[in-house]
């Protein structure tokens, strides 16, 4: 883990004051959550539940849940039904995720929030951005810090 909580620690601007993390239970944020720790980072555990998978979401809930409180921080969770919103799921979900996490960051104080993503997760959003037509910009894929 010194790995993950180096990086965190040599990140632009730091880790000053409270923050929250983006928390999904995948592999990625569960890293970024357990960095953040490592790098001494007073943080708080976000979970979004976008009701898509059923069960199978609510267990991702329960899991985060519990991982917040055998690592002995807080967790707040939001949640709504994502498909009924209509529009472009991973856009509608997006859109509907990061409202939730400032307004939750606000909530508890938060100064930053940290997500997690994979280099899948990098490749995917270059290659959607290059199908859409996008410029330049669209090729940095997704970025560290906005």
């Amino acid at each position: 883990m010194d790995g993950v909580g180096g990086a965190i620690r040599g990140f632009p601007g730091g880790l000053a004051g409270p923050g929250l993390a983006a928390v999904s239970g995948g592999a990625d944020s569960v890293a970024l959550l357990r960095g953040l720790l490592d790098a001494g980072a007073a943080v708080t555990v976000a979970h979004f539940n976008h009701r898509l998978r059923g069960e199978a979401s609510d267990g991702d809930e329960a899991f985060v849940r519990e991982l917040a409180g055998r690592l002995g921080v807080g967790c707040v969770v939001g949640s709504a039904d994502v498909a009924a919103a209509g529009g472009n799921l991973e856009a509608t979900a997006r859109r509907l995720r990061y409202g939730w996490l400032a307004r939750a960051a606000a909530d508890v104080g938060a100064g930053w929030v940290a997500t997690g993503h994979t280099a899948d997760d990098q490749a995917e959003t270059v290659l959607h951005r290059l199908i859409r037509g996008t410029g330049i910009q669209g090729l940095r894929g997704i970025a560290a810090q906005r």
